[in-house]
């Protein structure tokens, strides 16, 4: 047995001999040992005693073998630091060394906790150490698989062909290495994940499986003989018999494409961030751990693959039984039926034609619809989808460091394919990390959303406990910066919360609006050491009547009401950022104005601005999509959609990110003079059509000055409007701009339009102010503007 318990650590077999290195364990202390061996003939350890430097201690790394040598890649240091080194211990001269790796793009690997990492063989025959996903502060759950060629030592970036499942920290994965594929389940981005996904190596491509009935993390996943087998790990379902760690292992039925449970909770000691590695095609040996203490055990596991749990089943349990039918006299497996329901729900979540044909299961994508069906006769392949591109890859990345690590650049909010002629550069990516800072003051003082541990004294991203401490190491966590002081009253910042805390008194700074300083004391005197109140200041019994937290004064006939907040503040006690303004204005802090050019109602705790309009986007709302096609001046004007002619649009308001957008303009531009029709469709029950706003200008081709056409309010299910060339002279840089408001959360619009000079395509029945009809005649041809035709929709 191992001499302290410990989770997090690595594990790899070689000659009959596991070893370990490393591994989370309470107390840190310095004597330590991190690098043990177990003989497994015996399942005795022992210290593996080298020559040389050895590796800092860490937990959340990798460790794999290959040619004699053990490769520990990434982890996480006793001081919350992580690291992207890689060390090679030589078994034969046992020795430690630090790897001098290079990278092929010059863009350097980042530090990795969480991730999974095995040894492959590339068809050149290159071996490879390909190391998946796990979590960075910068990038978040990392959705990146990195290749660290084994003979060069050099580090690339894998880009896959088509669909890839998102970040996952703590996933588990098992490698078959004669199809050379891997796969992975599980792990947690936000919440704890439950799919499992299928890489194929040499086609650099995923394939996503049924969904599992167990979600996990911090588990282990082995492939003995074939199936695929689960154990251990944290879930979100919670049982009253064991909390959040998961008892039951199951194995993976291919044929079926289900998973089953494996014998009963008496199978070994459930735990979660344990090791496991495989002895050979039916056992598995697990390591260590943790279970409400850290474990130090080590545990082989058999399984019996021959086993059919419908073998057992009697006709009537056969017949109500998943997956098994009953068949003459005995009772069988027949996955039929089971297998159709479980893709259908799978192939309906993917959102792509190259997402449908990713995952393990007979989908098939309408290109006429985009819709992902459960179809076991398409006619439509993969090859029929559009070919991948660069932009589709891109647009994947959700921030600025992992754009530039996928090999694409940031630009107006959004990740595109790299450009050799844009100013855009990595360096401008923001440094969102929590680690670099030491203690608390610091770490809670800066704009990096971070927390700091007084119990591990490190910190942290707020919102990653599950990430940073899985096995309960932090029982106190400071996210003000007052709350670093030593005295603990002084983690109050109002006079009230003061005086709930019977150890604490207030100090009046004398401003006479409610400022002061929460300290410990007595009836008499503070009894804080560092700062000292003067008597006439000290109150331990009641508050000052005037508390506008410095904001606003009182009257001297109302000594306890606000006269009126400054600062950008509001409340009764001027405790409260007015909107549009931002921060802490309690006790004399600051509010700041989010400036929101004109296109907020509102903004967030942190100044980002809840831009109203869809199609505006930044932090200050000071930028047009152009990614999307929306193009203008936020910051002196707003910005339009660019329309076509002859193209029906249908856009869905409401979430555009976080928050509700409410408007949405657009702008189109005939090519040649004509009249333009313009109509907008605004199905029921989904508009609030007493409110609705809309309002159509035309810019003049001269002045470039807006001309108001039409200004609408209380508009119902349709409207349209004509705008006559001769009146406005289209053509050149004369446009329609068109102003929707007011639109309900989640309301979605119709908008077609359509110049005169398309009328030898349809013919007009009916014109006047608000609406016309049109017989509907396919074109064949192109658009006078060059364009792709378009049919002519039903006016």
């Amino acid at each position: 047995m191992l001499t302290q318990g410990r989770a997090a650590s690595a594990v790899a077999i070689s000659n009959n001999t596991l070893y370990m290195y490393g591994g989370k364990m309470f107390g840190w202390p310095e004597h330590h040992i991190s690098f043990f061996q177990l003989d497994l003939s015996t399942m005795e350890w022992s210290e593996v005693v080298t020559n040389g430097d050895v590796p800092p201690i860490r937990s959340d790394h990798t460790m794999v073998y290959y040619n004699n040598s053990l490769f520990v890649y990434g982890g996480k240091f006793p001081d919350g630091h992580t690291t992207n080194e890689i060390w090679s211990f030589d078994m034969l001269n046992m020795q430690w060394s630090l790897v001098n790796a290079t990278t092929s793009t010059g863009t350097e690997v980042p530090s990795l906790i969480g991730h999974s990492a095995h040894v492959t063989i590339l068809e050149d025959g290159t071996p490879v150490m390909l190391v998946f996903f796990g979590y960075n502060q910068n990038l978040g759950p990392s959705s990146f698989v990195f290749q660290f060629n084994l003979t060069s030592c050099t580090w690339s970036h894998v880009k896959f062909a088509g669909y890839s499942p998102p970040g996952l920290y703590k996933h588990a994965s098992a490698i078959d290495t004669e199809s050379n594929t891997i796969y992975v389940h599980g792990g947690y981005n936000a919440e704890i994940e439950p799919y499992l996904y299928s890489y194929y190596v040499d086609q650099k491509r995923w394939r996503k499986f049924i969904y599992s009935a167990s979600p996990r993390y911090l588990h282990t996943m082995s492939l003995l003989n074939g199936t695929l087998y689960l154990y251990g790990g944290l879930t979100r379902s919670v049982e009253p018999s064991c909390g959040c760690v998961e008892v039951m292992p199951l194995r993976y039925n291919f044929e079926c494409d289900d998973w089953e449970q494996v014998g009963n909770t008496t199978w070994v000691t459930p735990r979660y961030g344990h090791s496991a590695a495989s002895l050979n095609s039916t056992t598995v040996i697990v390591v260590g751990g943790f279970t409400g203490n850290m474990l130090s055990d080590a545990v082989t596991l058999s399984v019996d693959n021959t086993h059919d749990k419908c073998d057992s089943l009697n006709e009537t349990n056969c017949v109500d039984a998943k997956g098994c039918d009953w068949m003459e006299s005995s009772c069988g497996q027949n996955c039929t039926e089971t297998k159709s329901s479980s893709c259908s729900e799978v192939c309906s979540s993917m959102t792509s034609c190259d997402d449908c044909f990713s995952v393990e299961c007979s989908c098939c994508h309408n290109n006429e619809t985009g819709q992902c069906t459960f179809n076991s006769t398409c006619d439509f392949t993969i090859d029929d989808c559009q070919a991948y591109s660069d932009v589709y890859y891109c647009s994947e990345f959700s921030n600025c460091n992992s754009c530039y690590l996928g090999g694409c650049m940031w630009e107006n909010f959004s990740c595109k394919p790299f450009n050799e002629s844009s100013n855009s550069t990595e360096s401008e990516c923001p440094d969102n990390s929590c680690d670099i800072y030491t203690d608390c003051y610091n770490c809670t003082s800066s704009t990096h959303r971070c927390s700091w541990c007084s119990t591990t004294e490190t910190c942290y991203k707020q919102g990653t406990s599950a990430i940073e401490f899985p096995y309960g190491t932090c029982f106190e966590t400071l996210s003000v910066r007052n709350q670093c002081a030593d005295d603990p009253c002084t983690t109050y910042e109002s006079c009230d919360s003061c005086f709930k805390d019977a150890r604490c008194g207030w100090c009046d700074l004398g401003s006479v609006t409610g400022v002061g300083l929460c300290m410990t004391g007595s009836l008499h005197a503070s009894s804080n050491i560092t700062a000292t109140c003067p008597n006439n200041q000290w109150h331990f019994e009641t508050c000052v009547d005037c508390q506008c937290n410095g904001h606003s004064t009182c009257l001297p006939t109302e000594p306890d009401t606000c006269t009126s907040c400054e600062d950008g503040t509001t409340g009764d006690d001027c405790g409260e950022c007015a909107p549009l303004w931002y921060g802490d204005p309690v006790n004399g802090g600051n509010c700041t104005d989010c400036g929101c050019n004109d296109h907020a109602f509102e903004c967030s705790a942190t100044g980002y601005c809840y831009c109203y309009q869809t199609g505006v986007v930044g932090r200050n709302c000071e930028a047009c999509q152009t990614s999307s096609n929306y193009n203008g001046n936020a910051i002196n004007d707003t910005c339009f959609y660019s329309m076509r002619i002859m193209t029906e649009y249908t856009f869905s308001l409401g979430s555009q990110w976080s928050y509700e957008t409410t408007q949405i303009n657009f702008e189109v531009c005939p090519p040649h003079p004509s009249d333009v029709w313009v109509k907008l469709n605004l199905p029921n029950n989904t508009i609030n059509h007493t409110s609705v706003i809309i309002a159509v200008n035309s810019t003049h081709s001269t002045t470039g000055n807006e001309t108001v056409v039409f200004h609408s309010h209380n508009v119902t299910t349709a409207a349209m409007y004509k705008i006559r060339q001769s009146d406005f002279r289209f053509g050149g840089s004369s446009c329609v701009r068109i102003y929707v408001a007011n639109v309900e959360a989640k309301g979605r619009l119709q908008l077609l339009s359509r110049s005169s000079d398309s009328s030898r395509h349809c013919v007009e029945n009916q014109q006047h102010h608000n609406s016309a009809s049109a017989t509907c005649q396919t074109s064949s041809g192109a658009g006078q503007d060059g364009s792709p035709a378009h049919s002519c929709c039903k006016l």
